[in-house]
């Protein structure tokens, strides 16, 4: 009776240690095909929202939003600069433009407003 019961818990344990290593065997191996890579994207700059709720509308000179491809800013008429700037950079805007030093009006504000000039 004895010698029945070690014979079978000696057979339980072979295939219980049989699917552990299997089972580690499986969980150890690697894929060697790599994880695609993701494409940067030129993204939403007010993807995260308006933090000051500013708009298009020149009744709120103060809060002008101005919205560009590269950056998204909130003018203020009375300051003649931004409240705020929001940008994103990633790899998609990486180029091979050399730095350029020739500051501009921003032609985009109302003609009505004061124009900063590089002489200010």
């Amino acid at each position: 009776m004895i010698a029945l019961f070690v014979r079978y818990v000696h057979r339980y344990f072979l295939r219980l240690t049989s699917a552990g290593l299997l089972l580690l065997a499986t969980a150890c191996s690697h894929s060697d095909t790599p994880a695609p890579a993701a494409t940067a994207t030129q993204d939403d700059n007010l993807a995260l929202g308006n933090p000051s709720g500013g708009g298009l509308s020149t009744t709120t000179p103060n809060n002008y939003l101005l919205v560009r491809d590269q950056y998204t800013l909130s003018y203020n008429r009375d300051q003649g600069k931004p409240n705020w700037v929001r940008w994103h950079l990633s790899s998609a805007w990486l180029g091979s433009t050399a730095r350029q030093d020739n500051f501009a009006a921003d032609a985009d504000l109302p003609s009505s407003w004061y124009q900063v000039k590089a002489t200010d």
